[in-house]
């Protein structure tokens, strides 16, 4: 019988280097050296691109010793910055699996004919897909081929969709899990029995590398004294009746002869996370779907005639899956991840717009459905700011800052995970919605899950004017007692409210700021600098609240004196290290006590630290807006 094994290695952009170190030192460096060490063996490999994009600019000593391995390694390709194939747009699928085939061939100076599957996710189109890009082989987990009715997973298959086809192999599902856990005389036996069943049978044993030495407890096992890969090697070669050998080979000595198709599906965590289907996660995670729609956009826009290339492969790094989901692996809760995601995403609309257009004193706005909800919405690009307002609540689904390449708003809800015991659902925040709260609320009262005591959904759209580098709108709440006229030019949106009779209240605009722990101050009216590590309640007329990371600054300026609502919003989230609570960021809720009828007015700005404003704001909301 033949052996397949398999790693497949891959770091996220926007990973802490503290991980990616541990990751190279504890499991893909020592990997290869104990592969040299057993120069007989020849194994199969895939390393995403975004890992060797990160590699030849932190550790490229890796990719020395890679190079150096390659009579023992055959490389796997794939899909270049490891998207979720089936949810991206066809021709950025072809693009990252073209895209790299090319980088292994000028790195490696191998043509993979291979792919591996990012998260295993399958569609049947994607036969075609994987066909059109040059690829003869995929492994997939043997669940793919049990759902299709399979009964024999020790051989390969050829799959078929339209009228193109590919090979696919089951991996071992038991295997997989057995590796490194149990001994590796104990999967030699496990083979035996699979030997004397069809000695013509193929076994693959793929996962990710990182269990080899990165996972909780694993570098010792695999590497320390009982040296478990070591042992497995030498177990593997003192056996006859194995052959340890690759898909290329394999499949030159062994085309698959039997034809089928396979059902749409992932490996069982991930069809147990999503609920089945990956594309639930966007469906259980309103941030997640704003990523993917920005996403979207930002592919469309780069696809166009005369688009710079930059744009496009731009957006193809910030397709990668990581930030789209939540499991045991998904890193939907990790701000680093996400932040980096919605960076490369803005970094493409921005070539696009360079490219197209010249000064400041131009807008973009459209109106259309953008979230794919059925419903338009108003989308917004100017020259420092771009955002999508949603008209059923007057909300921005999302908020970039183009200077600082910051989503400030990028703050993760607190869901309910089965994992949880005794956490509530919180409310996703976003910028500019507009909201009430009783005389006695505190701001713990803003994660409440009720709707609005006076103002519900709160706004409908009127009037909406593109101005020379600035957008006007005019919204009106459904029962006509506020009246809300919102202009963003520059860094900053200045925001008018005129009230008529609305009942004793507290009354503001939500701003969530992404920000980690202990990393936000808030200044009120020139006083102290005050540390953000607990809800606080604070009155002025003016508020600067400070990232310590990104030295910028939220200036809010009320005319008339109210208060400001300051609330940590954290996660508890677990991942394969254990349980851990994450600060997603703050909510910033200015707000004015007891409104009687009249005009409210308030600007948000963002600067630079150490920079002013152009023009004193105070001044501004004194002379008033009428």
């Amino acid at each position: 019988m033949q052996l397949i094994f398999a790693v497949h290695c891959h770091q996220p952009f926007g990973q802490l280097e503290t991980v990616l170190d541990q990751a190279i030192d504890r499991a893909y460096l020592p990997f290869l050296d104990v592969l040299q060490r057993h120069p007989g063996i020849s194994v199969n490999v895939h390393y995403s691109g975004t890992l060797l994009e990160q590699l030849e600019t932190h550790r490229p000593e890796l990719l020395d010793v890679l190079s150096g391995s390659d009579e023992q390694i055959e490389w796997m390709g794939g899909a270049m910055y490891e998207p979720i194939l089936p949810a991206i747009p066809p021709r950025d699928r072809i693009e990252h699996l073209k895209r790299m085939r090319g980088a292994i061939n000028e790195r490696f100076s191998q043509d993979p004919i291979t792919a591996w599957v990012p998260e295993r996710v399958w569609e049947p189109s994607l036969v075609e897909t994987f066909a059109e890009a040059g690829y003869d082989a995929i492994p997939l987990d043997d669940v793919h081929f049990e759902r299709a009715g399979l009964e024999h997973l020790d051989r390969n298959y050829l799959v078929h969709y339209l009228d193109r086809l590919i090979t696919a192999y089951p991996i071992s599902v038991d295997l997989r899990y057995a590796a490194p856990r149990e001994d590796p005389e104990t999967l030699i036996e496990s083979l035996r029995h699979l030997h004397e069943a069809n000695p013509d049978a193929v076994a693959v044993l793929a996962d990710d590398g990182e269990k080899y030495g990165l996972w909780p407890g694993s570098s010792r096992r695999v590497y320390g004294p009982d040296g478990w890969l070591d042992r497995f090697f030498t177990a593997a070669e003192a056996v006859e009746w194995v052959d340890l050998t690759t898909f290329e080979r394999h499949l030159a000595d062994h085309p698959a002869t039997e034809r089928t198709s396979l059902p749409p599906g992932s490996y069982q965590e991930m069809t147990d996370w999503s609920d089945g289907r990956w594309e639930h996660f966007l469906d259980r995670y309103p941030e997640a779907d704003v990523l993917y729609r920005k996403m979207l956009n930002a592919s469309k826009r780069a696809s166009r005639d005369k688009a710079p290339a930059e744009a496009l492969t731009e957006v193809l790094r910030g397709q990668g899956n990581d930030s789209y989901w939540h499991g045991a692996f998904g890193g939907l809760y990790l701000p680093h991840l996400r932040a980096e995601t919605h960076r490369r995403l803005l970094a493409s609309r921005m070539v696009v717009d360079k490219a197209k257009r010249s000064g400041r004193s131009w807008a973009k706005l459209d109106s259309f459905d953008w979230d794919a909800d059925g419903r338009d919405e108003i989308y917004v690009e100017l020259p420092d700011q771009s955002w999508v307002l949603d008209l059923d609540d007057g909300a921005l689904a999302y908020y970039d800052d183009k200077p600082s390449m910051w989503m400030v708003a990028d703050v993760v809800a607190a869901h309910i995970e089965d994992y949880h015991t005794d956490q509530s659902p919180s409310r996703t925040h976003r910028w500019l919605t507009t909201r009430t709260l009783p005389l006695d609320a505190s701001p713990g009262a803003l994660e409440s899950m009720e709707p609005d005591m006076v103002l519900g959904h709160p706004f409908e759209t009127g009037d909406v004017e593109k101005g020379k580098g600035s957008v006007t709108i005019v919204s009106t709440s459904h029962d006509g007692r506020v009246r809300r006229l919102m202009r963003a030019e520059n860094r900053s949106f200045d925001i008018t409210y005129e009230i008529d009779d609305l009942p004793e209240c507290r009354f503001g605009t939500e701003f969530p700021v992404a920000v980690r722990r202990d990393a936000g101050s808030l200044r009120v009216d020139g006083g102290a600098w005050q540390t953000i590590d607990m809800p606080m309640a604070v009155s002025g007329h003016r508020f600067r609240f400070r990232h310590e990371d990104r030295m910028n600054e939220i200036l809010i300026a009320l005319r008339h004196p109210g208060e400001l609502f300051v609330l940590p919003l954290t996660t508890a989230i677990r991942n394969e290290t254990g349980d851990e609570e994450l600060q997603q960021g703050i909510l910033l809720w200015p707000h004015w006590i007891r409104p009687t009828s009249g005009l409210y007015r308030m600007t948000v700005e963002i600067l630079d630290v150490a920079e002013e404003p152009p023009v004193d704001t105070q001044t501004v909301l004194e002379a008033g807006s009428e």
